[in-house]
């Protein structure tokens, strides 16, 4: 099946369903992921900033697990890696071979991240492997030697329950004894501090949220009046749940592909979950999952975590 026909599919029965949803992993084609990087830059979006300080106080107790041993960094939803190249210094330092390979459905910032860290660390060998990660993993996952399984930003917190599981699952069979996962998580805090990173005063958290209906236009032959919709953002402090929602002003019809879907005034279209957890829930997450966690591998700071699992 087409990426095309897939994402089609998708959509259309996420919008027959009640409520209507659509997964936010369809926020990312080249232009939401341009918008991502915007909202990466914003003041309210707190989240690159507790976590590149983080990795900056942390990346040598990380490298340590991998002193002397050649090692392959692989990173799910890479981005222009930024933050990462913290921890592969570190790792260039301490280990004697190390291999980066950045998984992304965008090649273009791939190809950015590519080069920009073989610039700052000549002796790191970077393979891109382009697509999207849940398909891509298996390839990246049978390279030889020892580990080191990326999954940062905070992302776990957009899946369910259920697909936390599966997730967490799907990275534990695809490790070796040995191995490790790194996961960044952003812990419950200041409600109102995390409701101002979803629904910022820039617009620009609604400009990514409205670009999925654009997507929609350009790729399946939409008539999305993006002026018809609007960016609705909530925060559960006690759920840890942020919610994203896209709001039907008015009563109105809409065609994808040649099929009708009807709004009501007010209807919303879920697009996107942003849990936060509190650190012994994620201990607990990844131990029934099968990892070994050693309490000096949890790190903390301002309300942000990163927990290194072994298998």
């Amino acid at each position: 099946m087409s990426q095309q026909k897939a994402f089609l599919d998708h959509v259309i029965e996420g919008l027959r369903q009640k409520p209507k949803k659509i997964s936010s992993l369809y926020f990312y084609d080249t232009k939401g992921s341009r918008i991502f990087q915007e909202i990466m830059n914003m003041p309210e979006y707190y989240l690159p900033e507790l976590e590149k300080a983080l990795l900056i106080k942390e990346a040598e107790s990380i490298a340590a697990h991998f002193k002397e041993e050649p090692v392959t960094v692989i990173e799910l939803g890479a981005g222009d890696g930024s933050k990462t190249r913290i921890l592969l210094e570190s790792l260039s330092v301490s280990s004697r071979n190390v291999t980066y390979v950045p998984l992304d459905i965008d090649k273009d910032v791939l190809e950015e991240n590519k080069q920009a860290t073989v610039k700052a660390i000549p002796g790191v060998q970077v393979k891109i492997i382009a697509g999207n990660y849940f398909e891509t993993l298996s390839k990246a996952a049978g390279m030889e030697g020892k580990k080191l399984l990326l999954f940062m930003g905070s992302n776990l917190g957009n899946f369910d329950e259920n697909r936390t599981r599966d997730f967490l699952k799907m990275i534990y069979d695809h490790l070796d004894g040995g191995d490790y996962f790194l996961l960044a998580v952003d812990l419950k805090k200041d409600p109102k501090k995390i409701a101002k990173a979803y629904d910022d005063p820039h617009g620009i958290t609604a400009k990514f949220n409205l670009n999925l209906l654009a997507r929609m236009n350009r790729e399946l032959e939409g008539d999305f009046r993006l002026d018809q919709f609007e960016h609705y953002a909530t925060y559960n402090p006690l759920s840890g749940l942020a919610q994203s929602f896209l709001v039907s002003k008015k009563r109105q019809k809409v065609q994808i592909a040649g099929q009708f879907i009807e709004f009501e005034a007010g209807e919303v279209i879920h697009t996107e979950n942003s849990r936060k957890y509190a650190l012994p829930e994620i201990k607990q997450l990844l131990e029934n999952e099968g990892f070994l966690i050693n309490p000096s591998d949890i790190f903390e700071q301002e309300g942000y975590g990163l927990v290194l699992a072994g298998k």
